[in-house]
């Protein structure tokens, strides 16, 4: 594993060359050589190192909520997508999905959001792990709510994926465009 800078700083870019179906810290490797850690937006690009990974980068907003991600190709496929959201005052998250074969099969999230209720204080810290089989059914899930484990909403699966095919659909559309350019 080379780690060519921290998570977070300058070009924090994590490359494995671990086989296929490893799995590096925690994190399944889809490929052979794979982009598994980027930190979010803060200078990631196309690696000049591999001409076989290109990295696109969006933003856009949904009602108050602002989205930016990353997305990681190899050889023309997605392999992942990194997120960052913010709620302003009401919190932000991050999130990551990872793709095998267009498919989403892993998607993890964690976010620090306000507490909801009549009553309710302060933030919470969410931390959601779904990974789904090849027809998008879940095949293990783990939610925790300030660290203690918690029944997963009905909606927050079937919203991971409704979203992913909206960022692979927006990357998808820039990815074309920067292929266009490089030829």
């Amino acid at each position: 594993m080379d780690k060519s800078a921290p998570f977070g700083h300058d070009r924090p870019v994590i490359t494995v060359t671990e086989p296929r179906g490893a799995t590096v810290m925690g994190i399944r490797v889809v490929a052979l050589t794979a982009v598994v850690a980027c930190g979010y937006l803060s200078g990631c690009a196309t690696d000049e190192a591999d001409p076989h990974h290109d990295q696109v980068r969006g933003r856009f907003t949904i009602g108050d909520a602002t989205v930016e991600y990353v997305a990681t190709y190899q050889d023309s496929s997605l392999v992942r997508v990194e997120e960052a959201q913010s709620f302003g005052d009401l919190g932000e998250a991050t999130a990551t999905y990872e793709v095998v074969d267009g498919r989403l099969v892993a998607y993890r999230r964690e976010e620090t959001r306000q507490k909801m209720g009549r009553d309710a204080q302060g933030t919470e810290s969410v931390q959601l792990l779904l990974e789904f089989d090849r027809q998008g059914q879940i095949l293990h899930q783990r939610k925790l709510v300030d660290g203690q484990a918690r029944e997963l909403v009905g909606h927050e699966a079937p919203g991971a994926q409704r979203h992913f095919v909206e960022l692979r659909r927006r990357a998808a559309q820039q990815h074309q465009v920067m292929q266009a350019g490089m030829r």
